[in-house]
């Protein structure tokens, strides 16, 4: 019986050691995971060459690159958690945090790359990716200031010297019902006659809505034919020095602004149903200096239902 005891408990030792590895979590299963999904625009337009890293810890385990339909595919994981980083060119990267994989498991998630955020693009660019001058100074400088506001070091800077006109520039992807927000600091303004904006549905120079914003007023105007309509306003006070954040929506003829995540007024107009989206500065008489910084333009649309090609 002595010699029975020994070779019983080998025998136990080795069915442990060579088990199968059967358990959905653990490590060793022979049985892999798999992570698939597309890679597109807010406009919903493909993105080729996305790189996706598979993360685990603080180390890329996995990468692949999206082909030109955006696809992307992450093959034979072993289970565990990881997180995965997408990094499209011009676009601030997209982050899929903690997610538990388990054998045999196949995850599909599709990135939507949706804030324009300048850092890819070099200084003193005039007109940085997806971006058309129409008039004014228009350049990629740094600003390092309030990192924890903006990206950094890139923004995209508009300088104004006259009050004869406008600089304006516009972002080509053309819209229709969506949110977009930027942020934005007055850096120097010569008296307290700056103003700033966002076009949107913009048609050309003679037609296009604009939210403008000054020291002291938030207005929606209509320029139509190039005459120039107030359809809404209100008191605000808009700081120099500081970054702030504007967001507008609009939803059939309806629009709306946000100041800082607080609402602050609407339009209601039908004359432009879609088109561009742009940056807009000015300054009122007497003659004066208007340079204002944006930066992180991010568009939140029904990819599905309102984006027009």
């Amino acid at each position: 019986m002595a010699r029975v005891f020994p070779l019983t408990v080998i025998l136990i030792l080795s069915a442990c050691l060579n088990a199968p590895r059967n358990n959905p979590f653990d490590p060793r299963n022979p049985d892999k995971a798999n992570i698939y999904g597309t890679c597109v625009a807010f406009d919903s337009s493909s993105l080729s060459g996305v790189n996706i890293h598979l993360v685990l810890g603080y180390n890329i385990i996995k990468t692949d690159s999206s082909d030109d339909d955006g696809v992307f595919e992450l093959n034979d994981i072993d289970p565990g958690v990881y997180s995965v980083r997408a990094e499209a060119r011009y676009y601030k990267p997209n982050l899929l945090d903690a997610e538990t994989l388990a054998a045999g498991m196949d995850l599909v998630h599709n990135f939507i790359f949706n804030s324009l955020y300048f850092e890819d693009d070099p200084n003193g660019a005039s007109q940085p990716y997806n971006f058309q001058v129409q008039q004014g100074d228009w350049r990629i400088k740094d600003d390092l200031s309030q990192p924890a506001w903006h990206t950094t070091p890139h923004v995209y800077q508009g300088f104004y010297d006259d009050t004869a006109g406008y600089a304006l520039t516009i972002c080509t992807k053309t819209v229709q019902d969506f949110v977009a927000k930027t942020k934005l600091i007055v850096i120097d303004t010569s008296s307290s006659g700056w103003q700033a904006g966002i076009v949107f549905h913009y048609q050309n120079l003679n037609n296009y809505y604009l939210l403008q914003f000054s020291a002291d007023t938030i207005r929606f105007l209509k320029i139509c034919a190039g005459t120039q309509t107030e359809l809404s306003s209100c008191p605000v006070s808009f700081p120099t020095g500081a970054w702030s954040e504007v967001a507008i929506g609009c939803s059939y003829s309806m629009a709306f602004c946000y100041f800082n995540n607080a609402y602050q007024l609407a339009m209601q107009d039908n004359s432009f149903t879609r088109g561009g989206v742009g940056f807009w500065l000015s300054h009122r008489p007497p003659a004066g200096i208007t340079e204002i910084n944006f930066d992180d333009l991010t568009f939140y649309p029904n990819i599905a239902d309102t984006i027009c090609r």
